[in-house]
């Protein structure tokens, strides 16, 4: 369940604002940055990755407005960031039980 970490941290981030309204990449890593205020900062080209890999897969799709690319969140992303949701929130759940579990 830990293996590729990073990367579903970024996932779960990036279909989360999605899951509000279009966005462009400069958008998403900007939110990110202010929203955690200030503790990440993806880097552009990880993003941008990401992004490719997630309209590959169906996840988002793209158009352009105003000379920018933004993304939308389609179906198949709203489940993959529903099931981003419950997997975070069990590790959440399991970290919290040993922190305060009693000897």
């Amino acid at each position: 369940m830990f293996k590729n970490n990073q990367f579903n941290r970024l996932e779960l981030l990036l279909l989360s604002l999605l899951s509000q309204r279009d966005l462009e990449c400069f958008e998403i890593c900007d939110l990110i940055h202010t929203q955690s205020k200030e503790n990440l900062q993806p880097k552009n080209a990880i993003l941008f990755t990401t992004l490719y890999h997630f309209e590959n897969s169906q996840l988002l799709s793209s158009y352009e407005k105003d000379g920018l690319l933004y993304y939308h969140l389609e179906s198949a992303g709203q489940v993959r960031l529903d099931m981003l949701r419950r997997d975070y929130n069990h590790i959440v759940s399991g970290i919290n039980n040993v922190l305060e579990s009693k000897r």
